[in-house]
């Protein structure tokens, strides 16, 4: 049976993971693992702990309890984990076929200072990850959206895009982007018209060249693409107001623990629409992701 880990923390956020991965968990029968840390202080005395985990036990609860209404009992586990909250969680994801976290927008002292659970969650799972915005309440666009980063990647994750789409009835959205530097001395030195249209219509041919064939795979599935000249986050929050599911890759491991392009961070703080990061090829052979 596949596995569907949600970590929960008793936000609203939390709440609308929930309901997203029960969701997929009922439409494909995989086990639903509902999981909250609690965090330990050694430095606390015995009684804050003992409320610590009193706390995370109400937490887990009310996430089994809404659970429990969204999807059949037996498919559900819940589980209080202990430690680090980052490492906990992607240790718990070792064997897990799909990750779903709320995320709850915060200050910037605050992402400064905790750092970002959801990101490290996205960089480092061995699986793909599903982020979900803190209001979201459900599918009905009948649209995937795909962000393609560049076109000798565009194969691999377009193939993903086109499988999950698939299995949602969906319409695909591809969508690439570029931007020029805005930098004073790029403004200075680049000509005062440029040729914007002729790029764009190149790099679409390029980019067809690529994904015209990928799509053929899939004649069931209708997509439409679109090049812009825009700053890629602000292009796809935009595309992310109009799919129900926005699909990214991850970049390939610098680090033990993965990497997120700055696009991805974006994106995961502004998104309007669940986001799903997909591990690069070679990390993941697995075609279509539960979705």
């Amino acid at each position: 049976m596949s596995r569907i880990l949600v970590g929960v923390d008793g936000s609203t956020a939390s709440d609308a993971a929930v309901r997203y991965a029960a969701d997929v968990a009922a439409r494909h029968g995989a086990e639903l693992h509902v999981v909250h840390v609690v965090t330990g202080y050694s430095s606390l005395v015995p009684t804050a702990v003992q409320g610590l985990e009193e706390a995370g036990q109400a937490v887990l609860a009310q996430a089994l309890d809404l659970a429990k209404t969204l999807v059949d009992p037996g498919q559900i586990r819940g589980e209080l984990l202990h430690g680090q909250r980052q490492a906990a969680l992607l240790e718990a994801a070792k064997g897990a076929d799909l990750v779903v976290v709320g995320f709850q927008p915060h200050s910037t002292l605050e992402r400064l200072v905790t750092g970002s659970t959801t990101t490290a969650l996205a960089a480092g799972a061995h699986c793909p990850v599903t982020i979900v915005p803190d209001g979201w309440e459900g599918n009905g666009r009948g649209r995937v959206g795909v962000g393609i980063k560049t076109v000798d990647t565009a194969g691999p994750l377009l193939r993903k895009a086109l499988g999950i789409a698939r299995k949602r009835g969906a319409r695909l959205e591809i969508m690439h982007t570029w931007h020029l530097p805005t930098t004073a001395y790029d403004a200075l030195m680049l000509p005062d018209q440029l040729d914007t249209e002729g790029w764009t219509d190149d790099m679409r041919a390029a980019l067809a060249e690529v994904c015209d064939p990928v799509c053929a795979e899939y004649p069931e599935v209708e997509t439409t693409t679109r090049v812009l000249e825009r700053h890629p986050a602000a292009a796809l929050v935009a595309l992310g107001e109009q799919v129900d599911l926005l699909v990214l890759a991850r970049r390939a491991r610098l680090f033990p623990r993965g990497h997120l392009g700055g696009t991805a961070r974006a994106m995961l703080r502004e998104a309007p629409c669940p986001i799903l990061v997909v591990p690069p090829p070679g990390e993941d052979e697995e075609p279509d992701p539960l979705v």
